[in-house]
């Protein structure tokens, strides 16, 4: 009779668990986005067995709370906002388990924001004028490449830098102004 109980018990509390595990990866989720991996790693560290892991995800992606596809929009957009270029948010979202696919829909390096972005971070942390000499140019480089920008869009950024400022400066001739 005892070892009955104790069986009924242990399913009763794996059930509980389980149900426990589902809960936690709601709330989880309600704070903010995961992807399938984090949040699954995210469960584990909370003293998850693997297999009330799985199926607590496995719920939540059935439910629709869990979302790699919405997951890798937000950090597109996050990242974007914070001034960060496509390689680097490339090899976060390769590091969050998030599959080829959805990274090449949501990352699209062509995008002609990127090389926007860009323009903004140069002006932001060097100002309007071009680099003075190739010491300055491999700085900017280094910077811009560093925040995960491409070359090309770096060389983009800086031939339109260089256009604009002569730009000014004949404009600033022909007014009369020396």
């Amino acid at each position: 009779m005892k070892t009955m109980q104790r069986r009924r018990s242990k399913k009763k509390s794996e059930g509980s668990r389980l149900r426990t595990a589902y809960m936690e990866a709601v709330r989880l989720l309600s704070r903010r986005e995961y992807s399938v991996q984090g949040l699954r790693e995210k469960l584990a560290r909370k003293g998850y067995t693997p297999e009330q892991v799985a199926q607590a995800v496995s719920l939540c992606i059935e439910e629709g709370w869990v979302s790699d596809q919405r997951f890798a929009e937000s950090l597109v957009r996050y990242r974007k906002s914070m001034g960060k270029g496509p390689r680097h948010i490339e090899h976060e979202l390769r590091q969050n388990g998030i599959d080829d696919a959805i990274v090449q829909t949501v990352l699209d390096p062509d995008d002609k924001d990127w090389e926007t972005s860009c323009l903004h971070i140069y002006r932001r942390k060097f100002g309007e004028a071009p680099p003075a000499d190739p010491k300055m140019r491999a700085k900017v480089y280094r910077a811009l490449s560093a925040r995960g920008f491409t070359v090309e869009q770096i060389r983009l950024t800086l031939r339109k830098v260089e256009n604009d400022y002569h730009e000014r400066e004949k404009n600033h001739i022909e007014s009369g102004y020396s």
